[in-house]
């Protein structure tokens, strides 16, 4: 009996004893229940937080685009309408009227629109080429139409479209023919301008309209005729004298040679279209 009661107490002690070792176990498996459930709850979080950001990337993406879109059509519209007020500047300084103003801005606007849509220079390029040629003094249809003429020669050249207008109408108030239908005599001077620029060594039209900045007076005042003073100027840039150069030692050529004429007592022989033969 007393073993007995020794097993009893002893049993009785040990589970006294064990209790809180199993209460944590318990308590860790538990824990580690937990620690599991939101392991997994994390995860289908995380999945759908990467999904979510992936839409939201793809929906900021698209927006992107069409911002990038939008504006892309934006620009060459708000471009062309601050060319438009430089060629409005022009046409008030000419003393147009409201109403021929309007009418002439609105077919500079359609000449420069559609021009773009068949070149690959803008309308923006068109209206300030345009610009140009009406700050040189032309009218508006001649602006129109040599503008035309410059940038189909600009392309042509691999040019700028304004220098390209610049030169075409600094040559065609000096040497250009104004008995002509103007775009014919336009689109002649056009092609005579861009044969020379090929054929000669002139890297681009700056060297050419610098040439005829110092040349072209020059030729008008003794009638000397465009394709001679573009062969002139185009063997002159090619001996060296490069651009302004050449355009200076034809000019002092021509006051030589007609200053010699006058002393020496010999005249100088004329086609019989009027003009200088060189």
């Amino acid at each position: 009996m007393e073993d007995f009661f020794k097993v009893a107490l002893y049993l009785y002690a040990y589970d006294r004893m064990s209790r809180p070792l199993r209460e944590a176990s318990r308590s860790l498996d538990f824990t580690r229940r937990a620690v599991e459930r939101l392991t997994r709850a994390a995860e289908r979080l995380k999945a759908v937080g990467e999904r979510i950001s992936l839409a939201g990337a793809l929906v900021s993406g698209a927006s992107a685009q069409a911002t990038g879109a939008l504006r892309s059509m934006v620009k060459p519209l708000f471009e062309l309408d601050a060319r438009l007020k430089a060629v409005a500047v022009e046409y008030r300084s000419a003393g147009l009227s409201a109403q021929e103003m309007s009418r002439y801005l609105e077919e500079s606007r359609r000449a420069a629109i559609a021009w773009s849509k068949a070149h690959t220079q803008t309308a923006a390029d068109f209206a300030w080429a345009e610009y140009m040629m009406l700050s040189a003094g032309l009218k508006h249809r001649a602006a129109l139409e040599g503008t035309r003429a410059a940038l189909a020669m600009a392309t042509a050249t691999m040019g700028e479209a304004s220098e390209a207008a610049n030169l075409l109408a600094t040559v065609y108030n000096n040497l250009g023919n104004h008995l002509r239908p103007v775009r014919q005599e336009m689109w002649r001077l056009a092609d005579i301008l861009t044969k020379t620029q090929q054929a000669f060594q002139i890297k681009d039209l700056n060297q050419l309209t610098e040439s005829f900045r110092y040349g072209a007076s020059a030729a008008k005042q003794y009638r000397v005729s465009l394709e001679q003073t573009a062969v002139t100027l185009g063997m002159l840039n090619t001996a060296g004298l490069q651009g302004s150069m050449a355009g200076t030692a034809f000019a002092a050529m021509l006051r030589n040679l007609y200053r010699a004429s006058d002393k020496l007592g010999f005249a100088i022989a004329r086609p019989r279209a009027g003009s200088r033969d060189l």
